[in-house]
């Protein structure tokens, strides 16, 4: 939500709206011109303000503004019934500006992880990509070193060359699956549940 500086409205009392904004409470005028408490007021002089309301909207002791109602034609236009009703709806006006704020709240958090979400879908698969290539080359240099081996090449040096490709063969595995999670996540490929 944004917030705009009282200062840029001239058609309303400052004094009043200072008042309530450091009490927190309402600001009852029937007589404005004549309530001694603001009849110095320039907004109310120039005016000539006959009936003034203005309530705090407050929500779990916070507030999150104020509303500030006027009436030129009459005194005593707020009568105890319209104070209260008028109460009733701020405070709904409060739960409605702070589920409004909880929201954009979210929504920003969820822009942010979808972001993280794409940043590492993408590491991902840039990871896999580079580490699948000279995979690739260790499994086939391995294998062709295994068909190539004469007999007598030392058995220790078969048994090592065999741990290179069986290594070499999972690590493309789970760069496999890395992969596959990643399309997965961005609905490139289709699962299909086999009997």
């Amino acid at each position: 939500l944004n917030k705009i500086p009282i200062e840029n409205y001239k058609d309303i009392s400052w004094k009043v709206i200072n008042y309530v904004r450091k009490t927190k409470e309402n600001v009852v005028l029937h007589d404005a011109v004549n309530d001694s408490r603001f009849m110095k007021d320039p907004y109310i002089l120039r005016k000539k303000s006959k009936s003034i309301i203005s309530i705090p909207i407050i929500h779990k002791g916070e507030m999150s503004g104020i509303i500030f109602l006027e009436n030129d034609l009459t005194t005593n236009a707020f009568t105890h019934e319209r104070v209260n009703i008028l109460q009733m709806l701020t405070s709904q006006a409060a739960i409605s500006l702070e589920n409004s704020r909880l929201l954009a709240e979210r929504e920003r958090e969820n822009i942010k992880l979808a972001q993280l979400d794409k940043i590492k879908d993408e590491f991902l698969a840039n990871t896999s990509h580079e580490l699948r290539t000279p995979l690739h080359g260790i499994i086939g240099i391995s294998n062709s070193l295994l068909n190539d081996l004469s007999k007598r090449t030392i058995d220790e040096i078969r048994h090592n060359i065999s741990l290179i490709s069986v290594s070499g063969s999972r690590l493309l595995h789970l760069v496999n699956d890395i992969l596959d999670y990643s399309k997965i996540n961005n609905q490139d490929i289709n699962l299909v549940k086999s009997s």
